[in-house]
């Protein structure tokens, strides 16, 4: 659980991350387009099981550069 310390930046928060999703599913979307329907293959020519193993990186930056607000501290619910 994120704890924040007023309101605005949870709103703040929850922005960023509504945004960063928003870019992450267009970045799936581009790379994910099958060139001439070719099954399992993205138009980098990844195949599909591999999409995540060689792309997190790159969607891990995207959020890291869109999701600025942090929270006070962080708590484990078990």
């Amino acid at each position: 659980m994120l704890c924040f310390d007023s309101l605005e930046q949870i709103r703040r928060s929850v922005d960023e991350r509504l945004a960063w999703q928003r870019a992450d599913e267009e970045f799936v979307a581009r790379h994910m387009a099958t060139p001439d329907g070719f099954p399992s293959v993205t138009a980098d020519w990844v195949h599909s099981k591999d999409f995540d193993l060689i792309f997190r990186p790159a969607r891990d930056a995207i959020r890291k550069e869109m999701c600025a607000t942090t929270p006070k501290h962080t708590v484990t619910l078990s």
